[in-house]
């Protein structure tokens, strides 16, 4: 009786582990993919900017967890941004009120509430939130993945916000959202929303080898310190200078030698006709 017991026993706990097992396999995403996360920036309110452009790139390996964003084409005006829990980004067609622009709540509604400020700080929600972006900002921050992952974990003490905490075991990245937010300002006409939703990304998995920087233009001497190459450069053009024009030889001048044999025809022909002058102007009476 008692080896039956053992036996039911054995077999129970075997069947639970295998149940476990499977269950642990069967759910997706629980562990985040190391690897190169990106997407494109493109505009959300076109009645404010339709010019905007950017890009949003998330690199995670290992520990290391950096997260990289430009914006172009932007006012000269604060921005904020953030990780969202979506993956869609909403437009002017998500308008729920009819006010032509989408707020920060209509937004949210579709691409899901904030999960990680992107601000000076990304170990923490609260820390770094007073970290603001200008104009076209260049942004480029990194963490510790496991420190991240241990803040969005604790409790959230700020229910009424609009950042939440993470409820899985990873923070999952492939076609997540990331959205800029422009501050808010008198002109637009946009209601109970502090932060106007002004650009959108989804991310997307690029690749699993991490990319270094080439960094071989801080090997290279400045523009100053070389010495640029030698062009040649062709002068005028020479101009040949005018020859001069022999004089004729006077036989009265000291250093004056008949000419030899050698000479040309036309010079013995000149020197018959000065001799035949010569001889006619003594003949005449």
């Amino acid at each position: 009786m008692i080896k039956l017991l053992l036996c039911s026993l054995i077999f129970l706990s075997s069947c639970g582990k295998n149940i476990n097992e499977d269950v642990n396999e069967s759910l997706p995403g629980l562990e985040i993919k190391d690897g190169s996360y990106k997407g494109f920036l493109n505009p959300v309110n076109t009645r404010i900017s339709t010019t905007v452009t950017g890009q949003a790139a998330i690199d995670k390996y290992g520990d290391d967890f950096k997260v990289y964003s430009i914006l172009r084409n932007a006012p000269n005006r604060k921005f904020v941004q953030y990780l969202h829990t979506g993956s869609y980004c909403p437009n002017l067609q998500d308008d729920q009120n009819g006010d032509g622009y989408l707020d920060r709540f209509e937004f949210m509604e579709k691409a899901g509430p904030a999960i990680l400020p992107l601000d000076a700080d990304l170990s923490s929600q609260d820390l770094g939130s007073s970290f603001t972006l200008f104009g076209n900002f260049d942004y480029e921050r990194s963490t510790s993945y496991s420190l991240m992952l241990f803040d969005l974990h604790l409790p959230d003490e700020l229910l009424n916000d609009y950042v939440v905490k993470l409820k899985q075991e990873h923070l999952q990245l492939e076609k997540k959202v990331i959205a800029v937010y422009l501050q808010r300002v008198s002109e637009l006409p946009i209601e109970s929303s502090r932060e106007v939703p002004f650009a959108c990304g989804i991310l997307k998995y690029e690749h699993s080898e991490p990319t270094e920087r080439d960094n071989s233009e801080s090997d290279l001497p400045n523009d100053d310190e070389v010495e640029p190459p030698r062009r040649h450069r062709p002068g005028p053009p020479r101009i040949p200078s005018p020859r001069p024009i022999p004089r004729p030889p006077n036989p009265e001048d000291s250093q004056y030698e008949p000419p030899s044999r050698s000479s040309s025809w036309r010079e013995r022909l000149r020197q018959r006709w000065r001799r035949w002058r010569s001889r006619s102007t003594v003949l005449v009476p």
